[in-house]
């Protein structure tokens, strides 16, 4: 996990548990996730665990802190589909459009079947007013 250091990560979530900064029904998520990074054993799954921090702080709105996440795995792993993805969907919702489908193109260039990839960028098409080609990324999210 090249990039992470997992007790910065159980720092900065422990930091947020402290200061009550999570919505109540994440708290149980946020603090098996913190023994995750913790534990000893968790160097192969690292960068999952990661993305599910990453994943939490989306949940809780916390769009930057999930993007910063994002951007430290993807510094260690730049062909991580699943991390592109998330990076994609933090950007779409911090309205940040262009660099979402940047993420998710490159996403998909790696698996192009990620379902719901497609369906995302067909969401950003269609905010955009691009209905064909929101037409077309809710087809191929169909069709996979």
């Amino acid at each position: 996990m090249s990039g992470i250091d997992r007790h910065t990560l159980a720092s900065e979530l422990s930091a947020l548990v402290e200061e009550r900064a999570l919505p109540a029904h994440l708290l149980d998520e946020a603090n098996a996730l913190r023994q995750q990074l913790l534990s000893p054993g968790n160097g192969q799954q690292g960068a999952a665990t990661a993305l599910q921090l990453a994943l939490l702080y989306r949940k809780a709105r916390h769009f930057e802190q999930a993007a910063s996440v994002c951007q430290r795995v993807l510094a260690g792993q730049p062909d991580n589909a699943a991390a592109l993805h998330l990076a994609g969907s933090v950007d779409q919702c911090l309205g940040r459009f262009d660099q979402a489908l940047v993420h998710y193109q490159q996403a998909l260039q790696i698996n192009p079947a990620m379902a719901e990839t497609h369906y995302f960028m067909g969401n950003i098409f269609q905010m955009t007013g691009q209905p064909e080609a929101a037409v077309d990324s809710y087809r191929q999210a169909i069709d996979l």
